[in-house]
């Protein structure tokens, strides 16, 4: 028998309501009734799990929801997956769980974390050693031109504090951090357009700055310049992660399709989105065609 799974369709629950109708498969009574609690004292449980083995949980984050460290009294997807865990496994103590790369919070998709202590050890490591890989889909504004390979982009980023926000400076800038990341275009939606991107370096806000900075920002993120509504969201969505199993030690990789972007893209492209993934449409093959 399956395991059972928290399946919350993003788009269909929002946050920091007191209750609403949630969908659940094959949950024992315990955890129903753990839920109607959560929801009654305004935190919501909003995971979608797309692996669970005694080291890893993975699940497909939805826009709107921190990764970890949230206000007081508002849901984060650290204590989500405490509460999942503590409920599946009738744990009465401490409940484990290791953050080791985050997402924002207005962006969604893949997020690996850790069960155990080494896990979350070797997790990081890997991390450390640049060895675990990373893949975006960006819905941006405007057309961006499709290209034989592979595009880099380089730019020196500086968080400003006041403005809370990060910003393109010069390379000779005190306290500049090197920001580099490689994308193509992946399909063109109208006037806006889905480019995936990896990342070469990992600092804060990096693909939604750069994309901006070259005229394409992402769809509703407003920070960075764009002027398209999309509450409580916006068009970046982790669709991969590969890593190697911090026990098994094999690569295994973990994907999702951003189904709620339908709103802003249509039925059609979804589709087309999802069939491109199966054949695992990548930056590599774009940089073979070269």
């Amino acid at each position: 028998m399956n395991s059972p799974q928290l399946v919350l369709e993003p788009s269909a629950v929002p946050l920091g309501v007191s209750r609403r109708e949630v969908y659940w498969s094959d949950f024992d009574r315990r955890l129903r009734m753990r839920l109607v609690t959560l929801l009654e004292k305004s935190v919501l449980i909003n995971l979608e799990i797309l692996h669970e083995d005694n080291h890893l949980l993975v699940i497909n984050k939805p826009c709107g929801l921190v990764t970890q460290g949230a206000e007081s009294g508002l849901p984060s997807v650290y204590d989500a997956a405490i509460e999942y865990l503590r409920v599946k496994y009738n744990k009465p103590g401490n409940v484990f769980v290791g953050i080791v790369s985050r997402l924002d919070a207005l962006a969604s998709g893949v997020l690996v974390l850790a069960r155990t202590s080494k896990a979350a050890s070797r997790l990081s490591e890997q991390i450390r050693q640049q060895s675990t890989s990373k893949r975006y889909l960006a819905l941006v504004e405007g057309h961006v031109e499709t290209s034989v390979r592979a595009v880099q982009l380089t730019h020196h980023l500086l968080k400003h504090d006041e403005k809370h926000r990060i910003e393109v400076v010069d390379a000779k800038r005190s306290g500049a951090q090197l920001a580099e990341l490689r994308y193509h275009t992946v399909l063109n939606v109208g006037r806006q357009s889905i480019v995936e991107v990896e990342l070469v370096t990992g600092r804060k806000h990096q693909i939604r700055v750069q994309l901006s900075a070259i005229g394409h920002p992402i769809v509703g993120d407003h920070k960075y310049g764009s002027e398209t509504e999309w509450p409580d969201s916006i068009g970046l969505h982790c669709y991969r992660n590969e890593i190697e199993h911090p026990t098994l030690r094999e690569r295994v990789s973990f994907q999702s399709l951003p189904r709620h972007w339908q709103s802003k893209i249509g039925t059609r492209a979804v589709e087309t989105l999802s069939q491109m993934m199966e054949s695992s449409f990548n930056l590599d093959e774009a940089d073979e065609k070269g």
